[in-house]
């Protein structure tokens, strides 16, 4: 997911006070991934957010957070710039996710801060950043 932000120099604050309210409201959601009792359900470097979750149902939960958080905030995720990807098993393509009414690809690879990561393998491609 990518979030779309407009501001100033006081941006980067504001952005990171309520990036700091949206973890918690993802956390509080009891949905995504948890590594003993640290949740891990979500990453973020400045705008970009990668949500992670065992089941498409936590996954959309977890967007469906996202969705409630931004129109509470006025903020704008871009579901044509957000994309789905399962490591392990087998990508659910007939089930469709929604972000904003819209529909989000499956794909069989992403691009997460220049490094490729493919579903199947987990491998990575770091090569554009050497």
């Amino acid at each position: 997911m990518c979030c779309v932000w407009q501001g100033g120099v006081l941006s980067p604050y504001l952005f990171a006070a309520h990036v700091n309210d949206l973890i918690g409201e993802l956390h509080d959601s009891g949905c995504g991934i948890h590594v003993d009792s640290v949740f891990v359900g979500c990453l973020f470097y400045a705008d970009d957010i990668v949500l992670l979750s065992p089941s498409c149902y936590g996954l959309q939960k977890l967007i469906n957070v996202c969705e409630h958080f931004a129109s509470t905030w006025d903020i704008k995720f871009n579901p044509a710039k957000s994309q789905l990807i399962t490591f392990g098993g087998k990508t659910p393509h007939d089930n469709k996710m929604y972000m904003n009414g819209t529909a989000m690809p499956w794909v069989e690879k992403v691009k997460y801060l220049d490094t490729y990561i493919w579903c199947k393998s987990g491998m990575s491609d770091i090569s554009s950043n050497i």
